[in-house]
């Protein structure tokens, strides 16, 4: 006759005693534990040591049951059977506790590198914001992508984001980055370091309205918003995107054309009419005496700056009477310049004077020296010379 299996084990008077006479034990006559307890292989049953501090023996036909004062022994943390309170209470905090509460607050903004004098008088209630809302909005942004490090930055620069509720205000805009706009997940993060404005707009009174203009001008397919101009979506249509686009019609370019411009170079529509646009337009057709037609094929002159490198170039190009096209003339660094210049200025001048080493042109070196000989009537000169001290036929060329 097969044994029966032992199905429970528990010590009574020091004195171990076998329950073998009893069949499966039931699941719902086992108390619960906080971690479950892993039953054996076999007819739902488990094997646990009991230790009671009141003698009890199982019966047959089990009344409903009723917790006795016995304690756990398992390799699980042991069952507390005393009810557990929650730390709110309708008492309120005595003044030292909320000053360590507080305390708590101030310093855990400073592990986030974020000023709490600034954010508290941005943010004035902050100070009664619980410590956990200001904990979600770390998580909520951490879900984002984006790295620590960033994040303090984001919330030192918006500290009203600190007790922001990520259920209504945040995760909304997340959802129209990546349904609306079409920003792929990994690039939301990317959309956010550079314009965490975003983070504080409505979504259905601000970046909706914003991106359907958008779309009007262009920006669809493959010409879709990226992460590197949702910038543009925090702009107020009515006060910032249409009066440049107007600046633009302004110069004699058709609504086409100014489309074109402005989603071929999307940050024409973030630059200042008054201290970008215009004052750079009046340069252009005064003082160098430019067609608007060179802008619409280059918007990107725009982008760059006004006395430190559209001026100065081009009073170069006046002083070696030669004239580059925009692109030319602004892409690239100084030695790309001043190379463009060099070989433009000698194609100008008879091939039989100055000829080019191994049909290579001439080359301009990180120290601003040019490399090639001259031949024939200059005859051989040193193979660098500096740009300042070339001379040919008494024209200086820079």
């Amino acid at each position: 006759m097969e044994k029966k299996k032992r199905r429970f084990t528990f010590c009574a008077d020091k004195k171990l005693v076998q329950l073998n006479k009893y069949k499966s034990i039931p699941w719902n006559w086992i108390i619960e534990t906080n971690a479950p307890l892993a039953p054996s292989s076999s007819n739902n049953t488990m094997t646990m040591t009991i230790v009671p501090s009141l003698h009890f023996l199982l019966p047959q036909n089990p009344k409903p049951f009723q917790i006795p004062n016995f304690i756990l022994k398992t390799h699980y943390a042991p069952f507390n059977f005393r009810p557990q309170f929650s730390r709110e209470t309708n008492t309120p905090p005595s003044p030292t506790d909320r000053g360590l509460i507080f305390q708590e607050k101030v310093q855990y903004l400073k592990n986030l590198k974020v000023n709490p004098q600034k954010a508290f008088q941005v943010n004035p209630n902050l100070r009664s914001t619980p410590l956990s809302t200001v904990k979600s909005v770390e998580q909520c942004l951490s879900s984002m992508g984006i790295h620590r490090s960033a994040m303090g930055r984001i919330l030192d620069m918006l500290p009203e984001l600190l007790n922001r509720d990520p259920a209504t205000d945040l995760y909304p805009i997340l959802d129209f980055l990546l349904n609306d706009v079409g920003i792929p997940y990994p690039d939301v993060h990317k959309s956010i370091s550079r314009c965490p404005r975003l983070l504080i707009c409505s979504v259905e009174e601000q970046l909706k309205p914003t991106l359907k203009f958008l779309m009007k001008l262009g920006f669809t397919g493959s010409n879709s918003l990226t992460c590197q101009n949702t910038v543009l979506l925090v702009s107020s249509v009515e006060g910032t995107l249409i009066p440049k686009i107007e600046f633009l019609k302004s110069l004699g370019l058709s609504e086409s054309e100014v489309n074109c411009m402005v989603v071929r170079s999307p940050a024409l529509l973030t630059y200042s009419v008054e201290k970008n646009l215009k004052p750079k337009v009046e340069y252009f057709l005064n003082e160098m005496n430019g067609n608007v037609s060179e802008l619409n094929r280059f918007p990107q002159y725009f982008s760059f700056s006004l006395e430190g490198r559209i001026k100065p170039r081009h009073k170069v190009l006046v002083e070696n009477r030669v004239k580059l096209p925009l692109h030319l003339m602004l892409k690239g660094d100084d030695g790309v310049f001043y190379e463009t210049l060099i070989n433009t200025r000698l194609r100008k001048l008879d091939g039989s004077m100055v000829s080019h080493q191994n049909g290579g042109g001439w080359r301009v070196d990180r120290h601003g020296f040019i490399g090639h000989n001259f031949r024939k009537n200059v005859g051989n000169a040193t193979k660098a010379w500096p740009f300042k001290s070339i001379l040919i036929r008494g024209l200086h060329v820079i």
